[in-house]
């Protein structure tokens, strides 16, 4: 599903300092085949619908619209800091961190539609954790939607679960998702990966190399220049690593887009 926001606001960078039906059958082992089914419909109709004009606390305007794709847009957002955290049976969509209320505001927000979309329960729960003040978003129906865009195997996993407990596995985000998906998927994760962890010119992630790869692969599939990876801090854990660019007209405009928002 796409939603279509605009937005003529200039771009301004801040400086740099501060292949699929086997495959993905073998990917989802851990899930029973009705989950299976589904997943596959998602993908195949994730760039099949148009929806209604919507915005981030941004002005509309008369600039060429964007139509963003809600599940790639919230696959963009996760964090992958030593790989996603999987768990079989899990309901832990998403946790941020306390300083994170604005971006995890917009991640609810499109959580809510991507429910709508497929037909989940829209029922999300929100808990703030007292310790830290983290911000967790709990719904098994899409925690087992967005795992399954993850390559992982439960058996191959270092975690040991004892007794009752369910099994649990690091993953990341699959490549084959992006065989089948349209530019406008490709951008739509851009942004929103760009949403939680770009800056101006670039995408900072810790402990995220895979996906610092993946996103350095979008940008140069959106026509992006001067497009690099590095390991910003070299000897010093935890490993950061960012994605310097030059962005393309069409991915500056739907980066500015975001920009004018609430993030």
């Amino acid at each position: 599903m796409h939603h279509i926001l605009s937005s003529n606001e200039p771009w301004q960078p801040l400086p740099l300092g501060d292949k699929w039906q086997d495959a993905a059958d073998r990917r989802l082992s851990g899930f029973s085949h009705l989950q299976r089914r589904h997943l596959h419909a998602t993908l195949n109709q994730s760039t099949a619908h148009r929806g209604c004009a919507y915005s981030l606390g941004c002005p509309m305007s008369s600039a060429t619209p964007i139509a963003v794709q809600t599940l790639f847009f919230i696959l963009g957002s996760l964090d992958e800091y030593g790989g996603r955290a999987i768990i079989e049976n899990g309901h832990r969509v998403e946790r941020f961190y306390a300083n994170e209320k604005a971006v995890a505001n917009t991640f609810k927000t499109y959580l809510r539609t991507l429910a709508q979309e497929h037909h989940l329960d829209p029922s999300i729960e929100t808990e703030i954790e007292e310790d830290a003040g983290g911000i967790v978003f709990h719904s098994q129906a899409l925690t087992a939607l967005i795992d399954g865009c993850y390559s992982f195997d439960f058996a191959t996993s270092g975690y040991m679960a004892v007794g009752p407990a369910p099994r649990r596995v690091d993953a990341y985000i699959s490549r084959a998702v992006f065989e089948r998906a349209d530019r406008e998927a490709k951008l739509s994760f851009l942004s929103g990966a760009y949403v939680r962890y770009g800056e101006g010119s670039l995408f900072r992630l810790a402990n995220s190399r895979h996906k610092a790869e993946i996103i350095k692969e979008l940008l140069e599939e959106c026509g992006c220049s001067h497009v690099e990876l590095i390991h910003a801090n070299a000897g010093y854990i935890p490993a950061v690593f960012e994605v310097r660019f030059r962005p393309s007209a069409e991915l500056r405009a739907w980066l500015s887009t975001f920009r004018g928002g609430a993030v």
